[in-house]
């Protein structure tokens, strides 16, 4: 680092210039608030005239993307705080908080857990105290264990249209399904229940009626102050019975789904999560009609549904946010809603929504959504490429092969399997933490 001896030799000439020509004398005083800045090779520097020392230090200067880090923080003043960028996530008795600034009460054992979103990059934390202010810059890299992956989705994706093919009302693979997702709910610490409602089918061209059982498999993460009102987050398991794999239609959101709760189930939450797979969609959203007539017990906060999703950006196809009910055309309906999921697509996960994203309010159906809003619950439907981008939807050429055809490649089949989950992570965190009408 320059000696102060080496810097005079720098400023000195300038400020004798100043004296010849006044005119430069806004020139010369930037310069010499740079210098500091330049000379500081990214450390904590002072803003508005603040002493050399902030109230806190930093033990490290990189963090890891998409994932737990602990941040060893020592707070020299008490009365310092520490404001985070937006989208890091505090951690605080293991439940996420979007508090936005640290003080010395948040870390007593000298450090915090911070949920860092998938982004890449510098980021400024923000450090103010009666004495002044201060930025220190952090560098966010890559990390290797993210909360929640697109390429884990992909694998789970892999896994089911291996497995259970052949996945329609009333089939054995169907049932063999329900039972490996209750027993994965049950693995990730959820209470697990498995609902079986009576369908009467008409066969053809024999005029006679049977009776199949239409599954729905739920995981139940219990809300540790207001269980009473829950946050459901849905994906339906059926396939048309012409579909082996039924890799997008709805492979995609069933692997999304249980990628998502295993990324939430780390955490305590303050409502009750409930997360299910619904059979009998195909035939008419028989499951999670039933489903909602029987079992709901307390006031649905927030309905997300996921299905046809995963195949948008990155890969060459949009990002679609329906929110509903959408009862009045023209009329906003659920502003605090479509706020949040642009707050966290724009400024918490800073995805480039302008041409790549639609967030919109639309009385749009054919899924598993439809059946909550005669309880009043806002939903939220993820969607990407639809049937005319997807010509195979509803096909024997539904496959995960397809998929990657469509994508672009397996990598950006993952990417866009990133944005879905990331999405339904932070939504369902907002919706935990506030009120989204």
């Amino acid at each position: 680092m320059p000696s102060g001896r080496d810097i005079g030799r720098v400023l000195w000439p300038l400020v004798e210039r100043i004296r010849a020509r006044p005119k430069h004398a806004a020139v010369v005083v930037a310069l010499i608030l740079l210098v500091p800045v330049l000379l500081t090779g990214g450390q904590v520097i002072g803003l508005g005239g603040a002493p050399a020392g902030p109230g806190v230090v930093f033990a490290k200067s990189t963090l890891l993307s998409g994932s737990l880090n602990r941040l060893e923080l020592r707070f020299i003043d008490p009365q310092s705080v520490v404001e985070l960028p937006r989208g890091f996530l505090l951690v605080l008795n293991g439940q996420l908080s979007l508090q936005p600034t640290v003080g010395s009460g948040d870390v007593a054992d000298g450090s915090l857990t911070l949920l860092v979103p998938p982004v890449l990059g510098t980021f400024t934390f923000s450090i103010e105290s009666p004495k002044g202010r201060w930025a220190k810059p952090v560098q966010v890299l890559a990390g290797p264990t993210p909360v929640v992956s697109g390429q884990d989705t992909v694998s789970n994706l892999e896994y089911l249209t291996q497995a259970f093919q052949f996945r329609f009302s009333g089939s054995p693979k169907l049932r063999a399904a329900a039972d490996h997702f209750y027993s994965t709910f049950a693995g990730l610490g959820l209470e697990a229940e498995m609902y079986f409602y009576p369908w009467e089918v008409e066969r053809r061209p024999l005029p006679l009626r049977t009776f199949i059982n239409l599954i729905v498999v739920c995981g139940f993460q219990r809300g540790t102050q207001e269980a009473g009102e829950w946050i459901v987050l849905g994906a339906h398991m059926d396939s048309v019975p012409q579909a082996i794999e039924g890799a997008y239609d709805d492979g995609s959101g069933t692997s999304a789904l249980l990628e998502v709760a295993e990324g939430l189930s780390q955490f305590k939450t303050r409502h009750t999560i409930v997360y299910c797979l619904w059979g009998g969609e195909e035939e008419g959203l028989y499951g999670s009609n039933h489903w909602v007539a029987n079992e709901v017990t307390g006031r649905v906060r927030l309905y997300v549904n996921m299905d046809m999703a995963g195949l948008s950006w990155p890969a060459p196809f949009n990002f679609t946010a329906f929110v509903g009910p959408d009862r009045e055309e023209g009329v906003a309906e659920h502003p605090g809603l479509v706020a949040a999921l642009e707050n966290i697509t724009d400024g918490e996960l800073r995805y480039p929504r302008e041409g790549n994203f639609s967030i919109l309010e639309d009385p749009f159906g054919r899924s598993d959504h439809v059946s909550f809003w005669s309880l009043d619950a806002p939903t939220v439907f993820f969607f990407g490429a639809d049937d005319i981008e997807y010509p195979e939807y509803h096909s024997q050429e539904d496959t995960l092969a397809t998929m990657e055809r469509h994508a672009g490649s397996r990598d950006l089949l993952a990417a866009g399997f990133d944005t879905l989950v990331w999405e339904a992570f932070y939504l369902a965190v907002h919706a935990d933490l506030e009120e989204l009408k």
